[in-house]
């Protein structure tokens, strides 16, 4: 038996939200591999953009305490110029092209974060607008702008609280400058917007569930097994 097509993308956004709270990473891109099978590319990554800015304002208002502009603002900088371009890259490129890439980030990302592969301190900040602007890229064509941002972070001396406002703050920014662009760029239709909409209470119900099960749940554990759902995903999409 098939499910509704509203009640798939509530489903994949209260799941990815619900990953997203409980351990600070994963929710896009399990949001991005379950949904471009279904949607395509064009319509998932408006989709998903819209959702990115919920999620990751409200984690925002959490850690705001431990923001430190002076860490990310060269890569949101970066990401201002490059947003745009891979926003309008998803009307040009293959859809192939674009799964795949989703895809191979999926892979890469899970088994790099699984193997925990040492990285060298980065302490020249001017790397940040390189990161800054391969994330935007992957952010305005695909909607996962984290991988060269999450590499970029583990390589810097971030304690845990200010590590996540960190990452939030470039992902709210990224997510917000791609939905501007795409307004512009009139990839919003209506038709996207009820998707929206259907699915916002599975949202709100993730951020619940999210939050609740920080109080039970093994994180370690948790954490290994959204990594192996990553890499499931990608698996199966390419």
């Amino acid at each position: 038996m098939t499910l509704p097509l509203w009640l798939q993308i509530g489903l994949t956004i209260f799941l990815a939200t619900t990953i997203l709270r409980l351990v600070g990473f994963g929710g896009g891109m399990i949001g991005m591999a379950m949904l471009v099978p279904v949607l395509g590319t064009i319509t998932a990554s408006p989709l998903m953009s819209l959702f990115g800015v919920i999620n990751t304002g409200l984690a925002i208002t959490q850690f705001r305490r431990n923001l430190t502009l002076q860490d990310v603002w060269r890569i949101v900088a970066a990401m201002v110029i490059t947003i745009p371009i891979g926003v309008l890259s998803i009307n040009y490129l293959p859809e192939s092209l674009l799964r795949g890439s989703i895809g191979v980030a999926c892979i890469l990302f899970a088994c790099y974060r699984g193997v925990k592969l040492p990285l060298p301190t980065v302490e020249n900040a001017r790397w940040g607008y390189l990161v800054g602007m391969l994330g935007g890229l992957m952010g305005g064509s695909v909607n996962i702008p984290g991988v060269p941002v999450i590499l970029y972070a583990e390589t810097q001396d971030w304690e845990i609280d200010r590590y996540r406002i960190n990452l939030f703050t470039v992902f709210f920014s990224s997510s917000t400058i791609a939905l501007i662009s795409r307004l512009i760029a009139g990839q919003y239709t209506g038709q996207i917007v009820i998707y929206w909409l259907q699915a916002l209470p599975f949202l709100m119900a993730g951020q619940v569930v999210g939050y609740t099960l920080t109080h039970y749940v093994n994180r370690d554990l948790f954490r290994k097994l959204v990594l192996l759902l990553i890499f499931m995903m990608g698996v199966r999409i390419l």
